[in-house]
Parts: structure tokens; sequence; C-alpha cells
């Protein structure tokens, strides 16, 4: 290999993990989002969220990439190589995210949400500062905890 190979392969990695981050970055919080529609069961809707996050959950993520570059334009929308590996890395990370969210949400102490009320706290001060912080160390455990198994 040359050198010239070297620095495109060290190119192309750099992009690759640029675009993982962003993807990452951007489907963290539309995750939690997702999970939070269907922890608070809105009727319609988190029947959609859940169709969308089995799709994409089974979805292998080189078969939606090749589906978003090659069929959105068939369509007529024009997309480029980096904004539709971009949508399909927040498509597959925020469906994974929703179901990990969903999963802590689950296993939130109800009886500490409705302490809060019960308090006459906000529902937005009751998320931010009761349910969020729990929900998050809960998530992050369950992933930590998996890591160490393997």
């Amino acid at each position: 290999m040359s050198g010239g190979d070297i620095a495109a392969i060290l190119q192309g990695a750099v992009v690759t993990v640029t675009l993982s981050l962003i993807g990452i970055l951007i489907g963290l919080p539309i995750g939690l989002g997702l999970a939070l529609v269907r922890w608070a069961n809105v009727p319609f809707v988190a029947r959609v969220v859940t169709l969308y996050v089995s799709i994409s959950r089974a979805t292998p993520l080189v078969t939606l990439l090749l589906l978003l570059f090659f069929a959105l334009p068939n369509i007529g929308v024009p997309i480029g190589p980096i904004s539709a590996a971009i949508l399909a890395l927040v498509m597959n990370t925020s469906a994974f995210n929703c179901e990990v969210w969903r999963a802590s949400l689950e296993a939130f102490p109800k009886d500490q949400y409705e302490a809060a009320q019960a308090f006459g706290m906000r529902a937005s001060r009751r998320f931010r500062r009761i349910v969020l912080p729990q929900i998050v160390r809960a998530s992050l455990r369950g992933r930590s905890h998996q890591t160490q198994r393997h």
C-alpha cells in the first residue's frame, strides 16, 4: 500500500466516525421523544411510532442506506450520499434508542412521579427533575452492564 492509499483509508475512517457521531447525537434525543410518545400512549401516534420502530429495527442499516439513496431520488426527493447516510443512521439509532428509553420509562417507579405531582410540580419540571435523571442512569446502567458480560 502506498502513502496515498493509507491517507484515503484514514480519511474514510474520519468521515465514518463523524457521520456515526452525528447520527448518534441526533438519534438519541429523537429516540427519547419517540419513547415518550409510546409511554404516554397517545392513541394513534403511539401505534405509528411502534410501527416505525419495528420496521426500522428489523431493516439492516445497509438496506436502509441503499433504499434511501436510490429510492428517494426516484420519487422526486433529491438526496446526496452524506444526507442519506445521516438520515439512515438517525432512523436506525432513534429506533433502537426508543426501545432503550422505553424500557427505562417502563421501569420508572410511578409513585415518585405521583409524589412530585402531589407537591404541585409542573409536568415539565417533574420530567426534567425526577424522571429524566433516573431513566438516564437506568438506560446507561443497562448498556454498561451488557458490555461487561460480553
